[in-house]
């Protein structure tokens, strides 16, 4: 009896090791949330038909540029050439510089807006673009952008 409980012991403490291990592959950066009803974000343009803006949405996308200054935003893939822009409210939170390439949920606001060719111009210099690519920028873009309030990073 006692051997059976040994046995028994050891395997539920392997398995704690085990979910501990897989939690430990999830950050989380912002506020922590359930991830429910989760969109892809080469959905995320189809949910702002006849809409400027909604608001409680979760979505997943890989990671394609992050801020190399400070991490202060992220874009994803949204297919078709296109990614979302995301920003962390007014810098309430900071994701890692060498996220790119990464899968993340991320929840929050969802948006359309006209970026400036001055801020264009100073992501593209927070993105590490050389002066050429930088310099080449004249013209506003309307694009679609995500306000996160937490951020999960998976992988």
């Amino acid at each position: 009896m006692k051997i059976n409980f040994l046995i028994l012991a050891v395997c539920a403490s392997g398995w704690c090791i085990s979910a501990k291990a897989q939690d430990e592959k999830r950050t989380v950066y912002g506020k922590d949330f359930t991830i429910a009803n989760v969109v892809d974000a080469a959905k995320l343009p189809s949910l702002l038909d006849n809409k400027t803006e909604v608001d409680n949405v979760v979505a997943k996308g890989k990671v394609t540029a992050v801020c190399k200054a400070m991490g202060c935003w992220m874009k994803v893939d949204a297919g078709d050439g296109q990614e979302i822009m995301i920003k962390f409210g007014d810098h309430d939170f900071f994701m890692p510089k060498d996220c790119d390439g990464k899968t993340a949920y991320f929840t929050g606001k969802l948006f359309k807006k006209v970026t400036s060719v001055r801020e264009l111009k100073h992501l593209a210099e927070d993105a590490g673009k050389s002066k050429e690519e930088i310099d080449a920028i004249t013209t506003p873009k309307e694009e679609i952008q995500f306000t996160a309030t937490g951020v999960i990073l998976v992988g």
